[in-house]
């Protein structure tokens, strides 16, 4: 096909065959026509992932070169995590805040990030950014955040002075949270938040009750909830109880390895207490990474069917329990329910009719 015919394309086609093509291959499609060129610019800019100092220097080259190009970016992603030089850093950070458009950021480098904390995105809605002193600073800037992600440090939990120190901001927006559990107390109270995933940092879940506190001061009803635990502890399950009553989705997932039966009959009785204060609970998921994937016994199956069944006539508007040993139980005949899934925790299994009970994948 010529570049005269390929010009002559309604815009769908071209859009949908400049979406399919690599950069090399979009520049080197932007040479055949001045329309053609200003659709594959657009696609170029639109979503930009820098994955190290050369691809970052690229782009801050041609956009330096034609500035207008600054507008039609998105979404952004930063990911590589090394310091850079500060002359760079400063370059950068002009890039971005020619960005007025953007509403996607992702950053790993807290040197990077640090370098950015004074700029303002008007549309910026939805952001993962490394835990940081300048988290407020940055925050109090940008108050159309609707979705907060704060990435822990690189291989190893929050450092706590990080946390503890950070400047609390209200976000009037904010809507989705994933975080440490200290920085929830400095972001999430007074939001409409009512989707929220924390995790410890430190080597106790001290600390989860007062992030539990201030997001109980959340102007919205919280319906999903999620949290990554040191240990499954019956104080922890009093703090949910206490300040989430009305919750419809409870997550709670362990990063330890431990046996099924580790504490299984205390567990269970710390859970069925839980379940008589959480009367709207609707979804209920607890995870921990088992040793091997042999099969649970079967008087283990029925202990837990059991307990199950308890469960169900404590809390009647109960419908889906995963349980530590990887066995998904529902009620029978309960409608398929629309869930939002948290990313700290894996994907829900099919449904099965309760009381059957099904073995999901590990992978």
């Amino acid at each position: 096909m010529s570049a005269k015919s390929l010009s002559h394309l309604p815009t769908e086609i071209i859009h949908a065959v400049a979406r399919q093509a690599t950069t090399k291959g979009l520049l080197a499609l932007s040479q055949t026509s001045r329309r053609i060129h200003a659709i594959s610019l657009e696609i170029i800019y639109r979503h930009i992932v820098l994955y190290d100092h050369a691809q970052a220097i690229q782009y801050c080259t041609a956009i330096a070169s034609r500035p207008e190009t600054a507008k039609l970016a998105r979404k952004l992603k930063i990911l590589y995590l090394l310091a850079s030089p500060l002359a760079f850093d400063t370059t950068m950070k002009s890039v971005v805040r020619k960005m007025q458009n953007l509403f996607f950021l992702e950053i790993h480098s807290h040197f990077f990030f640090e370098s950015i904390s004074d700029v303002n995105l008007p549309r910026l809605s939805t952001c993962a950014l490394p835990i940081s002193l300048d988290l407020g600073s940055f925050l109090g800037r940008n108050l159309t955040v609707t979705d907060l992600r704060i990435l822990p440090a690189t291989g190893q939990l929050c450092p706590e002075f990080y946390t503890s120190a950070i400047t609390s901001v209200h976000l009037p927006k904010l809507q989705r949270f994933i975080g440490p559990d200290l920085s929830a107390a400095s972001f999430i109270p007074g939001s409409l938040a009512s989707n929220i995933a924390i995790f410890c940092t430190r080597d106790t879940n001290v600390g989860l009750s007062g992030a539990l506190e201030a997001i109980a001061r959340s102007n919205a009803d919280i319906i999903h909830f999620s949290c990554l635990v040191i240990s499954l502890e019956q104080a922890f399950l009093i703090d949910v109880a206490k300040y989430l009553p009305g919750i419809r989705s409870l997550q709670i997932a362990k990063p330890t390895e431990t046996h099924v039966s580790e504490d299984s009959e205390l567990f269970m009785v710390f859970i069925t207490t839980l379940l008589r204060s959480l009367t709207r609970l609707e979804t209920l998921r607890l995870f921990a990474p088992i040793h091997g994937l042999e099969e649970i016994a079967v008087d283990e199956l029925d202990a837990e069917f059991r307990s199950v069944q308890i469960w169900g006539e404590i809390a009647p508007r109960l419908e889906t329990v995963t349980l530590p040993s990887n066995t998904l139980w529902t009620r029978e005949g309960a409608p398929p329910v629309a869930y939002q899934e948290s990313t700290l925790l894996t994907r829900l299994a099919p449904r099965v009719p309760y009381p059957r009970r099904s073995r999901r994948k590990r992978g």
